[in-house]
C-alpha cells in the first residue's frame, strides 16, 4: 500500500484472493475482470479486482449477503484495518473502475449493463462514512454539568440497571423514572447504584467505577451513537437476543439493528400545556439561523428539514442547497411543538432530517447552526460544529438528534435575567420559577 496518490484517485488491479476481510454482513467481492490494456498481473489469468487507492486508503467493492440492490464500498487504512463503510445504492457487481480526471468522476461498470454508475471523487471521503471512531471533542456528554443526572433512551427504550441486569424499558412519558445516570472523567455512572457502564467480553455490564479503564470510558456522539472508547463500538439494539443491548463495530450495525441514543433531564412533575409558572420565560419568537460551509462539495441536492422535538412536524432549513448556502427565518415555534404556550424550557432537542432525492445521495457539511429566541437569547451549542453527514439515498432519515441544555443559552451582551426586579444569571433561568415556589 505504497505510493498512494493524495491529488487523485487511483485504480490498482489485485488479485481477488488477496482481499482482505470485509465486515460481517458482506458476503463475497465483486466479480472484477481485466484491466483494459490486457496485462496479467500477479495472479495469472486468474480475475483481479478493481481497487481504488486514494489519500492513505485502499477502497475494495463488496456484496451483501442479503442481496439488495447495492454494493458495499470499504475504506482499509495501511494495517488493513477498516475506516468506514458506505453503500452505493442502485448498482449490483463491478468489473471495471475508472477515474474521469477532467469531471473528477469515479466510473464503475457493471457486468451487462449499458449504463456506467457514476459517483463523484468526494464520496472517498471516509470523514462522512459510518464505521469511524468519533473524534474526542464529537461528546454530548461533555456538556453535561457535573453532577447533574440525566437518562438514557433510544427508539427502544429507556436504559435501566435493576437485579444486576441492563436493560431497555419502554417508559411511559408521564412516569417518571428514578433510573438515572452521571457523567464523570469519562465514565456513565448509575446514579442509584454508584457502579460504572463498562465493556467486558464484548458484553455491557456494571462494576465499580474505574475511570481510567478504557472500557469503561464513553461517549455520545452527535449522531447519537452511544461509542466504547476501549472496544471502539457502539451499543446497538438486536430484537432476536434477551438482552437486546449489543456493542459491535459500528460499520457492523445494519440499519435495522441501529439505536440512536438521546439524553434526557428527568423532571419532578408531568408537563401540562399551560401558561408557566413566573420565571421561566415564555417564548414570543423563535429564530433559526444555519449555514452549510464554503468547502468544495459541501452542498448537497437533498433537502434539509428541522423539527423540535415533534418528529411529524418539520420545517423546510435547506432544498438542494450550495456550499455557502445560509439561512435566516422565524419558526412557527407552536406548530412545531403542538402547544400553544411555549417556554424556553420546551425547547428540548433538535432533530435534522435529511431527504434525499437521488438513490446516489450526496454528502454535505453543516458549518454552523444557531436557535435565537426572542430575538436575544442564543443557543449557540454549535455554532461552529463544522460537521459532514453523508448521503441517505431516495429516502428520508432523521441524520443528527441533539438535546438542548437549558444552561447552554446566552444572552446577546451576558445580560442577566430579570425576575421581580431581581437579577439572575442566564444560566438558572429555567431552574427560578421552581426553586421560588420551593422557596415559598
Amino acid at each position: 500500500m505504497d505510493n498512494f496518490s493524495i491529488y487523485e484517485p487511483v485504480i490498482r488491479w489485485i488479485p481477488a484472493n488477496h482481499a482482505p476481510q470485509p465486515p460481517a454482513y458482506c458476503s463475497s467481492t465483486v466479480s472484477g475482470g481485466f484491466p483494459q490494456d490486457n496485462v496479467l498481473r500477479p495472479g495469472g489469468s486468474r480475475p483481479h479486482l478493481p481497487v481504488i487507492e486514494y489519500e492513505g486508503y485502499q477502497y475494495w467493492c463488496f456484496r451483501y449477503r442479503d442481496q439488495r440492490d447495492a454494493i458495499c464500498m470499504v475504506a482499509y487504512d495501511s494495517e488493513l484495518m477498516i475506516s468506514g463503510v458506505i453503500s452505493l445504492e442502485g448498482i449490483k457487481d463491478v468489473n471495471v473502475i475508472q477515474s474521469d480526471s477532467s469531471n473528477r468522476t469515479l466510473v464503475f461498470s457493471e457486468p451487462g449493463q449499458e449504463d456506467d454508475y457514476l459517483q463523484s471523487w468526494f464520496i472517498l471521503n471516509v470523514r462522512s462514512w459510518i464505521g469511524r471512531a468519533p473524534s474526542p471533542e464529537d461528546n454530548q456528554l461533555l456538556d453535561m454539568l457535573p453532577g447533574c443526572a440525566f437518562t438514557l433512551c433510544n427508539e427502544h427504550g429507556q436504559l435501566v440497571y435493576e437485579a444486576g441486569v441492563l436493560n431497555l424499558v419502554v417508559i411511559p412519558d408521564e412516569v417518571t423514572r428514578p433510573d438515572a445516570w452521571l457523567f464523570e472523567k469519562g465514565a456513565l455512572i448509575h446514579q442509584n447504584s454508584k457502579l460504572g457502564l463498562a465493556l467486558k467480553a464484548g458484553k455491557l455490564v456494571c462494576e465499580p467505577v474505574n475511570s481510567s479503564l478504557q472500557e469503561q470510558q464513553w461517549q455520545l456522539t452527535s449522531t447519537g451513537e452511544l461509542f466504547n472508547v476501549g472496544g471502539q463500538g457502539v451499543v446497538s439494539y438486536d430484537d432476536n437476543r434477551d438482552i437486546p443491548l449489543v456493542v459491535e463495530p459500528a460499520y457492523e450495525v445494519s440499519e435495522k439493528h441501529k439505536a440512536v441514543w438521546k439524553l434526557g433531564i428527568p423532571r419532578p412533575e408531568p408537563e401540562v400545556d399551560r401558561p408557566r409558572a413566573p420565571g421561566k420565560m415564555l417564548v414570543h419568537k423563535l429564530e433559526v439561523m444555519a449555514r452549510l460551509s464554503d468547502d468544495y462539495w459541501s452542498g448537497t441536492g437533498d433537502a434539509i428539514l428541522l423539527a423540535l422535538g415533534y418528529p411529524h412536524q418539520v420545517v423546510t432549513l435547506f432544498d438542494a442547497p450550495q456550499r455557502g448556502a445560509w439561512v435566516n427565518k422565524e419558526l412557527d415555534f407552536r406548530e412545531l411543538l403542538g402547544k400553544q404556550h411555549v417556554t424556553i424550557t420546551d425547547l428540548a432537542e433538535i432533530n435534522i432530517y435529511q431527504v434525499g432525492n437521488s438513490v446516489y445521495g450526496s454528502a454535505w457539511k453543516l458549518e454552523s447552526f444557531e436557535l435565537i429566541v426572542n430575538g436575544y437569547c442564543r443557543y449557540g451549542a454549535f455554532k461552529s460544529m463544522n460537521r459532514w453527514f453523508a448521503g441517505v439515498g431516495a429516502r428520508r432519515e432523521l441524520v443528527a438528534s441533539w438535546p438542548i441544555y437549558p444552561w447552554l443559552w446566552r444572552s446577546d451582551d451576558n445580560r442577566p435575567f430579570d425576575y421581580n426586579g431581581k437579577t439572575y444569571p442566564m444560566g438558572l433561568l429555567p431552574y427560578i420559577g421552581d426553586l421560588l415556589r420551593w422557596r415559598n
